[in-house]
């Protein structure tokens, strides 16, 4: 994990602490769920600089256990970076993503849990200099963890961690904040 989103991570996990109340953390078996975010991401290929880059997220998922649920996520880039590469600037783009996961959930306390999370997430990325630009689209193994916090029996907040694709040639990884609604 970069060691930026150590800082963005320990301080919004903070924050979700410090505020509790008296209601279950996961969902119940049959509950709903659907959420926006915004997520902190850094495409890394080996050789070239780092590009941070920023997508809006939307996430619907369904709890089978009250512990286990299976979620839908889909994403667009908002915030794009210009690596230079031998010279020449290089505008990295996120267009979208889009992918499906299990997630499975720890209760640490009446409105926290933790959770972990494990799928796969097909991503499409655009590289532009100059006049010419490759647009890329790949599939992968995702992993994660993070932490929901309940402000009440509808209302999630979360924060986590997520390594969306780890290809040879690079990855993309990050922090990601953001809530959800039970029904």
């Amino acid at each position: 994990m970069k060691a930026k989103y150590w800082g963005c991570a320990a301080l919004t996990m903070g924050l979700l602490a410090g505020a509790s109340t008296n209601v279950l953390a996961a969902g119940s078996a049959g509950d709903n769920y659907v959420g926006v975010g915004y997520a902190f991401l850094t495409y890394d290929e080996s050789g070239v600089p780092e590009a941070d880059l920023g997508a809006l997220t939307g996430r619907f998922g369904h709890f089978f256990t009250d512990n286990l649920a299976v979620e839908g996520r889909v994403g667009f880039g908002v915030a794009d970076d210009t690596v230079n590469v031998l010279g020449v600037d290089v505008d990295v783009e996120l267009d979208n993503f889009m992918g499906v996961y299990g997630m499975a959930h720890l209760p640490v306390s009446n409105s926290a849990s933790v959770y972990g999370m494990l799928g796969f997430t097909r991503g499409e990325l655009t590289g532009s200099a100059g006049n010419v630009s490759i647009t890329e689209s790949d599939t992968g193994l995702s992993f994660g963890f993070g932490l929901d916090f309940s402000l009440n029996e509808t209302l999630s907040l979360n924060a986590e961690y997520a390594q969306y694709l780890d290809e040879s040639a690079y990855d993309v990884s990050g922090f990601a904040i953001g809530a959800s609604f039970k029904f």
